[in-house]
């Protein structure tokens, strides 16, 4: 079955979205629809959910190596 188009990941956003926080891929995708990038800023929250910290997390993240392969996949 293919994935669910909210969940897909956002443009610029390699890999699938993580299936264990589904909530805050769609709340990227949604403020990737209305701004038109994914450059949220760090302390973005949208409906209680703290958006531009968890950006800026998995970029960290994402920059100095410390996801798995199947995370960035």
């Amino acid at each position: 079955m293919p994935p669910s188009p909210a969940l897909d990941a956002p443009h610029g956003w390699p890999g699938r979205p993580n299936r264990v926080r589904p909530h805050l891929w769609e709340a990227l995708r949604r403020y990737a629809e209305t701004h038109g990038d994914t450059r949220v800023p760090r302390t973005y929250t949208a409906d209680g959910i703290g958006l531009g910290r968890w950006v800026s997390d998995v970029r960290n993240y994402y920059r100095n190596g410390m996801l798995t392969v199947e995370q960035i996949q």
